[in-house]
C-alpha cells in the first residue's frame, strides 16, 4: 500500500528524479574528490535506482528490468572472479593516463574537468580495472576498481604502500640517471617529501599533473628543464600489475 501511494504521487515522483539526475550530473563533474562527493554519489545512485523502480511500478515490464538488472549485477560482482593479464591491464593502466594529457590541474581533482598527481596516477588503474573487467567480464577486476575508487590516497600514502596498494621497488638518485629498462609502464616516481608522483608510460616517457604549467604533461627522460627528473625519488609499483606479485 505505500509504495502504490507513493506510485500515485507522479508528479512528486517525476521532480525527484530529475532532482536526482542533477545531483548526479554535478558530482561527475565536480573535480574535487572527497570521502563526502564519492558517498555522495553512491547514495545518488541508489535513490536514482529506487526513484525510477518507484516510477515503474505500475508497469511490469519496466519493473522486471529493473529489478533484474540489480540482481544480476549484485550476482555478477559477487562471484570470485579468475586471474587476469597483469601485462595488458599495465599496458591499460598506461593507456587509460595518457587519454589524460592536457586535462588542467587541479588540487584534489580526480576527473578530465581537473586532476591532480595522485588522482591522475589513481585514475589511471581504476579506468584501466573497470575497463578490463567489464571487457573480460571479470568481477575481480572491477572489484578492485570500485575499492580502489572509494580509498582515495595521496602521493605520500602510495610512497608509503598505503592499504597495500603499492610496494616498493629502489630509490635513486633521479629518474634522468636511471636505466629506463629498470621501469615497467605504470611504476611510479615519488618524490622525497611525498608531495607529488608521476608514473611511467614506456619508451623512456613520464605523465605528471603538473601544477607549474596547470595541466598533465608527458616528459621524455632525460629531461634538463624538469626538476623533479633530476632529485631522488622512491620508485614504487602498483601490486595489481606486478609481474611478480600474485
Amino acid at each position: 500500500m505505500f509504495l502504490e501511494w507513493i506510485a500515485s504521487k507522479r508528479t512528486a515522483a517525476w521532480c525527484l528524479w530529475f532532482f536526482e539526475w542533477a545531483v548526479l550530473i554535478f558530482t561527475w563533474l565536480y573535480p574535487v574528490s572527497t570521502t563526502w562527493s564519492r558517498a555522495l554519489f553512491v547514495l545518488d545512485i541508489a535513490a536514482l535506482y529506487f526513484t525510477s523502480l518507484l516510477l515503474a511500478l505500475r508497469h511490469t515490464v519496466g519493473r522486471g528490468l529493473l529489478l533484474g538488472l540489480l540482481a544480476v549485477s549484485m550476482l555478477f560482482l559477487c562471484l570470485p572472479g579468475r586471474p587476469y593479464a597483469r601485462d595488458v591491464l599495465r599496458q591499460s593502466t598506461a593507456r587509460c593516463m595518457i587519454a589524460y594529457q592536457g586535462t588542467r590541474y587541479c588540487w584534489g581533482g580526480e576527473s578530465r574537468f581537473g586532476i591532480d598527481c595522485s588522482g591522475l596516477v589513481r585514475r589511471g588503474l581504476i579506468e584501466a580495472d573497470l575497463e578490463q573487467g567489464l571487457l573480460t567480464a571479470n568481477p575481480r577486476l572491477l572489484r578492485q576498481g570500485i575499492f580502489l575508487w572509494w580509498h582515495d590516497c595521496s602521493a605520500r600514502q602510495l610512497g608509503e604502500g598505503y592499504l597495500s596498494f603499492t610496494r616498493p621497488l629502489f630509490t635513486t638518485a633521479s629518474i634522468n640517471q636511471t636505466d629506463p629498462a629498470r621501469f615497467l609502464p605504470g611504476d611510479l616516481a615519488v618524490t622525497p617529501d611525498g608531495s607529488h608522483v608521476m608514473a611511467y608510460l614506456g619508451g623512456s616517457q613520464w605523465i605528471e599533473a603538473h601544477p607549474d604549467p596547470g595541466k598533465v604533461i608527458v616528459v621524455k627522460v632525460p629531461s634538463s628543464d624538469n626538476p623533479r627528473f633530476q632529485i631522488p625519488v622512491k620508485i614504487v609499483r602498483w601490486k595489481q600489475i606486478d609481474p611478480t606479485v600474485r
